[in-house]
């Protein structure tokens, strides 16, 4: 499956060059039968796997309790690149932490799925699995792949009332790289051999923030159709 996403591009001026020459051989008397064709690039696309591991996890079903300790209700996703910021994060979910992930050769990806109705009245789309790779040859940029489990509301379900359902997944990425974040949800159409996905990209170096954390509160997604199923 071949997925949306937002890359580094580069820009060839092999064409701009090729209606330069053409423009110069009219000029001359010159004439060409085809059109000038530079040829398609050899360079092969880098994905190659990057360790990242899972380092806690959990869930609240009381939206007045205690944790989790942030105001915000709506989805959350971070990349964090210290110490400092990770232990001011995981205070707002767990009590103690019991990891302490070397930043000197990676970081930090926090998942939490926000404030989400589980009595099956409404869809759902929670978390599935988190994998991650290296897209360039210098390995500078990475690319963070979220895969969604989409759960619809069918005919017949018995709704007893709302049931309030947050989870979360704090999972460690063997990368210093910026972070390009990839988000799909295979089978959309069940079945179809269709997928969506939207993408954003995440800079562990920068933020708008005073910390280095960067963060994605919600995303827009794209539809896109292929013939290979996830």
């Amino acid at each position: 499956m071949r997925m949306n996403r937002e890359m580094i591009k580069r820009v060839s001026m092999a064409p701009a060059a090729g209606l330069l020459v053409g423009l110069v051989l009219t000029a001359c008397g010159g004439e060409r039968e085809e059109p000038f064709d530079p040829g398609e690039s050899d360079e092969e696309e880098v994905r190659d796997p990057v360790n990242s591991r899972l380092l806690t996890s959990g869930s609240f079903s009381d939206e007045f309790g205690s944790y989790p300790a942030t105001t915000g209700h709506g989805r959350r996703l971070l990349i964090i690149d210290n110490m400092d910021d990770y232990a001011d994060v995981m205070s707002e979910y767990e009590t103690q932490f019991v990891s302490e992930p070397d930043f000197e050769e990676g970081q930090v990806f926090l998942y939490d799925s926000g404030w989400v109705d589980d009595s099956g009245c409404t869809q759902q789309v929670l978390l599935d699995r988190v994998q991650a790779y290296s897209i360039t040859d210098d390995d500078t940029v990475g690319e963070i792949e979220l895969t969604y489990d989409r759960r619809r509301v069918r005919d017949g379900d018995v709704c007893d009332g709302e049931i309030p359902y947050r989870e979360y997944e704090v999972h460690y990425i063997e990368s210093q790289a910026d972070l390009l974040m990839v988000e799909t949800i295979p089978n959309v159409n069940d079945g179809l051999g269709s997928s969506s996905a939207s993408s954003s990209l995440f800079s562990s170096s920068s933020s708008s923030q005073s910390s280095s954390m960067s963060s994605l509160s919600s995303s827009s997604i794209s539809s896109s159709s292929d013939s290979g199923a996830f």
